[in-house]
């Protein structure tokens, strides 16, 4: 049995689970994502009592960043199809023995990175994996929720229906003001770049909605105008939780909600990936991505997302506005390319309803070039004949005699009678 939303979902995540090499980058993805958060909370916690040290910046740096070159080393090897010396399709036995030579490895090539190619590192982590997994993010989250939109499409609008679909538009704005002022009032000004930051991306969540609104007014008679009231309901969630988790202050201890709601982002994404690839796997393609290469480099973008995200509290002067970065980038691109996601389905869509074929009037039938032999019908009035056609004289005949009131043929009586009268 299927069901609408929760079936996909979990079909996307088994492509990660479709192995037992797979499965085992998985884990270590998950135990990386534990160690990445457990001494960022620490580093934070001994920086705010003892103050800022290069020593809790070097050991960050050390035990947060192998995970993300050990994925990008995986990424590379798998791209070279070297990937049974990572991991064994075989036994997880063989996997545990080759992980700590690889994990002896990362730290020798993060070490590397630091003193001869810091630039070349630094561009990996924040350039590629921390601003591509936002966009990375960003585009599979949009991109899913117009998937899911299209499952509760209806054929028809009412009054009804739109009187709902304005409605949510209405409460959008609800979330998204409603989040900033909580933020204000029960955290205060942590940061002031921060809350000036956080007002920008509020102020362009609201202007995602405007324009949101404005398409569904043109559209309000279509059978589309639930898809986007949807989308816009998701990205003003999803930015309501920005400004909230960039508002708090650093020091606020281990918020269960932020936790649960980066988890989810984790497996939502690691899902709309997984569906990318499964929808793909059938396609003759020049360009194929293996679901194992695909795997370790969205490992390595989330890790590096992470790790930086843990990174940037123990390095920036202010650690509320370092923990508030991740979330403020996110507030100012989800709602970006939501709305180029959005013009892109509209005009995808638009193009399908010009392409498709008129619907027949019931009770007609389309003309056909029929011959007349096949149709039964005769020839109409006043149309030339044929003298030699003895069919064409049989007609001509008929003719004559139907316009005089006199029978075709007459019986030889008849033409005696008429013989003696003369």
């Amino acid at each position: 049995m299927d069901i609408p939303m929760l079936t996909p979902f979990v079909r996307g995540l088994r492509v990660f689970w479709a192995s037992k090499r797979l499965r085992w980058l998985t884990a270590v993805f998950l135990l990386g994502l534990v160690c990445m958060s457990v001494v960022g909370a620490v580093a934070l916690y001994i920086r705010q009592a003892f103050g800022p040290s290069q020593t809790i910046v070097a050991v960050t740096v050390v035990a947060g960043g192998i995970w993300p070159v050990f994925f990008l080393i995986a990424s590379v090897l798998f791209m070279a199809g070297l990937q049974r010396f990572v991991a064994s399709d075989e036994s997880y036995k063989r996997s545990l023995v080759g992980f700590v030579p690889w994990m002896t490895v990362s730290v020798f090539c993060l070490l590397a990175f630091l003193m001869f190619l810091l630039d070349a590192f630094l561009i990996l982590i924040f350039g590629v994996a921390f601003l591509g997994w936002i966009w990375f993010q960003a585009y599979f989250s949009t991109r899913t929720t117009l998937i899911y939109a299209d499952k509760v499409s209806t054929t028809s609008t009412s009054g009804f229906v739109r009187f709902l679909v304005f409605g949510s538009n209405l409460f959008c704005y609800v979330a998204i003001f409603g989040a900033l002022i909580y933020v204000l009032i029960a955290f205060g000004v942590v940061s002031l770049a921060g809350i000036v930051l956080i007002i920008l991306g509020t102020l362009l969540a609201a202007g995602f909605n405007f324009l949101n609104f404005i398409v569904m007014l043109r559209n309000r008679n279509k059978t589309n105008l639930i898809n986007l009231a949807l989308i816009g309901l998701f990205i003003s969630l999803y930015s309501a939780y920005f400004i909230y988790n960039a508002g708090r202050p650093a020091a606020a201890g281990i918020d269960l909600v932020s936790v649960s709601i980066s988890v989810f982002f984790v497996v939502y994404t690691m899902s709309s990936v997984g569906r990318t690839l499964s929808s793909r796997a059938g396609l003759e393609t020049r360009w194929k991505l293996s679901g194992e290469l695909a795997a370790a480099f969205t490992f390595f973008l989330a890790s590096g997302y992470y790790f930086a995200d843990a990174l940037f509290p123990i390095v920036v002067a202010n650690p509320d506005f370092g923990a508030a970065i991740s979330d403020i980038l996110r507030l100012l691109v989800f709602p970006f390319v939501a709305l180029v996601m959005e013009l892109l389905y509209l005009r995808r869509t638009g193009k399908a309803l010009r392409a498709a074929p008129e619907p027949e009037v019931l009770g007609t039938q389309p003309e056909m070039d029929v011959p007349e032999a096949a149709t039964g019908e005769s020839e109409p009035e006043g149309a030339p004949l044929d003298a030699s056609s003895p069919h064409d004289r049989e007609i001509e005949a008929q003719r004559s005699g139907d316009n005089k009131g006199e029978p075709l043929h007459e019986s030889d009586d008849q033409r005696d009678s008429e013989a003696q009268n003369s």
